[in-house]
């Protein structure tokens, strides 16, 4: 028992500095990466995004879209007729400030990233489109902000 203690002990104090500080207990704004999958992956995990479709963040969290899919994607976040295009060209995190807006980056290439940090509380769906094809359909998922 004393042995076992020890270890965990010993691998408690051997952890990098930024486990802990990558946890869910800090305050301060963290980065979640959602990698767009191409379609031989996405079909064979029934899922088009890693980590998943539905993901939890803490307010600000700034989320980075990662295009591997293999075509561009057209991404829409929220809900509404009235949709708003997020700039592509700038490289800082763009703020979506309402759940009851509708952002659009209107193309994503392959192999670019993309992020946005959601200001309010609430269930952001999304919407992914794949630009170029039709033989893949739009996939969805929603981004919990707690």
């Amino acid at each position: 028992m004393k042995k076992i203690l020890f270890i965990g002990l010993m691998f408690t104090c051997l952890l990098s500095p930024n486990a802990f500080s990558q946890s869910i207990f800090t305050t301060s704004p963290l980065s979640q990466q959602i990698t767009i999958l191409p379609e031989s992956i996405a079909s064979a995990i029934n899922c088009c995004v890693l980590p998943f479709n539905r993901i939890f963040v803490s307010r600000l969290t700034e989320v980075v879209w990662n295009n591997q899919s293999g075509n561009d994607v057209k991404l829409t976040i929220g809900k509404g007729m009235d949709c708003r295009e997020i700039p592509g060209e700038d490289q800082t995190p763009y703020v979506v400030e309402s759940i009851l807006s509708c952002q659009v980056i209107g193309k994503l290439p392959q192999g670019k990233t993309r992020s946005v940090r959601l200001a309010d509380p609430g269930q952001y769906d999304y919407t992914i489109e794949f630009l170029g094809t039709v033989a893949r359909k739009p996939e969805t998922g929603s981004i919990i902000v707690f």
